[in-house]
């Protein structure tokens, strides 16, 4: 069954919507010099504001329950706008994908293939992958945290790799690298590791990651 959730806080959706309405003028800019690409960018990026709210349930993970006090649980809802309370049923964490941190995400990216070499894409994947698995953590009561800047990474080694695509190349390799090293997490997870009432892939604690990059590589495919 679809669910209906919040991948971040309020205040990370209030600030990116706002970021947004002044780049509305540098891709209509952009597209009037002759390139649709950064329209094509800011479109995206505010479906997937919109589609963060949805989760789409996968399948389940046997894991322990997370235990916290009242503070922490109210610690835990103000830094990623999630409610722990009301939390698992036994032992299980349902692993879900987020529509606009997930399904948007990476239905664009295999849009933009074409625009990126195969190789430099797969170079660069990789070395997100491996960077997002080591530097996120397990929260419990919330699923795979990933720090906000993992896909900044993808930006020096995108204009190296790519000067003339450097955006597709950048926005491909880092949402598909990030997704990807919170999946090998999800899956590195055993049964003794707290969980969460729901695990989501491109939803609470990685989805800022992943609009982050989205809004980096924008503002690139303006200049």
């Amino acid at each position: 069954m679809i669910k209906l959730s919040r991948a971040a806080d309020a205040k990370f959706f209030y600030v990116s919507a706002l970021i947004l309405i002044p780049c509305v003028f540098l891709c209509v800019a952009r597209y009037e010099s002759g390139s649709s690409l950064a329209l094509e960018f800011l479109a995206v990026l505010v479906v997937m504001l919109l589609g963060s709210f949805v989760e789409i349930p996968v399948y389940t993970l046997p894991t322990a329950r997370p235990k916290y006090t009242e503070r922490e649980l109210a610690l835990i809802k103000k830094m990623f706008g999630v409610v722990v309370e009301g939390g698992m049923k036994g032992k299980n964490s349902v692993v879900t994908l987020n529509i606009g941190g997930f399904v948007l995400p990476v239905a664009f990216s295999a849009y933009l293939l074409r625009k990126c070499p195969p190789l430099e894409v797969a170079t660069l994947t990789l070395l997100i992958i491996i960077l997002t698995y080591f530097i996120s953590e397990m929260t419990g009561g919330v699923g795979v945290t990933v720090p906000s800047y993992v896909g900044i990474f993808a930006i020096p080694l995108g204009f190296l790799l790519c000067q003339e695509n450097a955006a597709p190349l950048i926005f491909t390799s880092a949402i598909l690298g990030i997704l990807v090293g919170v999946v090998f997490r999800i899956l590195a997870l055993e049964e003794k590791d707290e969980g969460s009432a729901f695990l989501s892939v491109g939803g609470a604690g990685n989805f800022p990651a992943i609009f982050i990059i989205g809004l980096l590589s924008l503002l690139i495919s303006c200049f």
